[in-house]
């Protein structure tokens, strides 16, 4: 099968998506592994979510994968990233405004 060639910009834009999702993984790992220091700051992404992936949230993550055999590696390395962030447990709280 040929693949046609990407465009450089927007190849530029693939690989920020895909260091953007690694940084993410770093995170979660970080997390699931109760690390001292979490790399929050590492990727915009991963500042933005920080209040919802371990602050005070309940956080859903969805994964998308597919039975196709010649993606096995990549639905088996969705799996281990979902497993690790099912791990990750938020203190959530209810917010209440004090009465004066």
């Amino acid at each position: 099968m040929l693949l046609a060639p990407i465009a450089s910009e927007g190849f530029e834009e693939l690989k920020k998506i895909n260091m953007s999702l690694t940084l993410l993984g770093n995170v979660v790992h970080s997390l699931f592994e109760g690390a001292k220091h979490i790399p929050y700051r590492d990727s915009k992404l991963t500042h933005l979510l920080k209040t919802a992936i371990g602050g005070n949230s309940f956080t859903t993550v969805f994964c998308c994968m597919t039975a196709a055999e010649q993606h096995v590696d990549e639905s088996r390395s969705t799996l281990q990233f979902a497993a690790r962030a099912k791990t990750i447990k938020n203190d959530v709280s209810m917010n209440e405004i004090a009465d004066s």
